[in-house]
């Protein structure tokens, strides 16, 4: 894709120093996210707390930071809430957004004080939290747990929409505000946070239409307000810092230029969001909770979403032809299961990113959260939140060439 080979668009990466303990809650994509954070901050041990059935997936894990940090990773296959704590048919391989305490219980210890992980077995059942602090005594070390700093929630998107029974399923039935809300507060509650990351939903497979995708980041902006305005009435010490990570807007440039480059959509239907996307650094126009990038995005990705790949080996599933594609297809061909033999580089599979180009991008953007967010705790003024978040979007959620956004 043309627009990735310019300078500065994608051609960096980023070195980071934090002794923050950062909790990553998400499906495979989170976790892609935690390893990458764990990479650029130069983790020196990653302990596996828990794997799947297949020891091929890491459900749990903590990495430690060259800095005295940790960055951690839960993996959820659909909504982090209290009905799947415990619930062991319901961890991946399996929908259900199944979680177990005693992953948590070990996690908190080890942060803490670092030690080998005390490993759970996917067949030895339900292990209590207590069974985790008679094992760690066993073992020498301190059974004091510690809570975490920040957390990074990615809403396991993919994992709901499996959860849906037959093609009448409404997703956005269950992409509601109080889901929403009960995820964010079961974090607060579990993990002991002050500062929140919350990424909006990006282009995948599963997403049937632009309207489908717009609606659902316009339901965590919404959220993103609401909870903001209920802080406000906290004291220092409870008050909980949310900040907005946009990469469903990154998804939707990355997604505009690729229908470009491979012919799905024409320069005059682009022509308002390219507008949009080429100001968005200065002015901060784009979110989705402004009706001028919603109107944009409309007219230029309505048609091209709807074009579909049909996946060979699952036959219930499908791709967007211009998320995942690097050439064009007719629609007989793709709706016959032909392959793309020309890849994008930005999307593996219509759900996993390509880190090998986007997580300098990516772990840009999560740093500079980070600092908005250190910067309004320390400040206590929750107004800056917003100006702080907007420039981090700006600069790391588009296209644009760092050297440009910078000035």
């Amino acid at each position: 894709m043309p627009i990735l080979k310019q300078s500065g668009v994608a051609d960096f990466n980023v070195r980071m120093k934090t002794n923050l303990n950062i909790i990553y809650l998400g499906d495979g994509v989170g976790i892609q996210f935690a390893h990458a954070l764990q990479e650029a901050s130069n983790a020196t041990d990653i302990q596996v707390i828990r794997y799947d059935t297949d020891k091929r997936n890491k459900i749990s894990q903590v990495a430690k930071t060259s800095d005295g940090g940790h960055i951690a990773g839960l993996r959820i296959t659909g909504w982090f809430h209290e009905s799947g704590r415990d619930l062991m048919n319901a961890i991946q391989p399996n929908a259900g957004g199944g979680w177990m305490e005693s992953d948590v219980s070990e996690m908190k210890n080890m942060i803490n004080e670092w030690h080998n992980a005390i490993e759970q077995d996917q067949e030895l059942g339900v292990f209590l939290p207590e069974e985790i602090d008679q094992a760690c005594e066993i073992n020498g070390f301190s059974c004091t747990k510690r809570g975490f700093d920040v957390a990074v929630h990615q809403i396991a998107t993919e994992w709901i929409y499996r959860e849906s029974t037959g093609d009448g399923f409404e997703f956005l039935e269950q992409f509601t505000l109080k889901s929403i809300e009960d995820s964010i507060q079961l974090i607060i509650d579990t993990f002991g946070v002050k500062i929140i990351i919350l990424q909006t939903i990006p282009i995948i497979n599963n997403i049937r239409n632009v309207k489908e995708l717009i609606t659902a980041n316009e339901r965590i902006w919404t959220f993103a307000e609401q909870f903001r305005k209920r802080q406000e009435n906290q004291v220092d010490g409870k008050r909980v810092i949310l900040l907005i990570m946009d990469i469903g807007a990154l998804s939707i440039f990355l997604t505009l230029h690729n229908a470009l480059a491979i012919g799905t959509v024409s320069q005059e239907s682009a022509s308002d969001l390219i507008h949009v996307h080429s100001e968005s650094a200065f002015k901060q126009r784009f979110h989705f909770g402004n009706q001028d990038f919603i109107n944009a995005t409309m007219k230029a990705l309505d048609k091209p979403l709807l074009g579909r790949l049909k996946m060979q080996k699952q036959s219930n599933v499908s791709k967007i032809l211009s998320h995942s594609c690097g050439e064009y297809m007719d629609e007989k061909k793709a709706s016959e299961g032909y392959r793309c033999l020309v890849k994008n580089t930005f999307s593996m599979d219509g759900l996993q990113w390509c880190m090998d180009t986007m997580a300098g991008r990516i772990n840009a953007a999560q740093g500079c959260l980070l600092q908005c967010g250190l910067k309004s705790s320390r400040q206590g003024d929750l107004e800056t939140v917003k100006i702080c978040e907007s420039e981090c979007n700006a600069l790391y959620m588009t296209l644009l060439p760092i050297s440009a956004t910078r000035g």
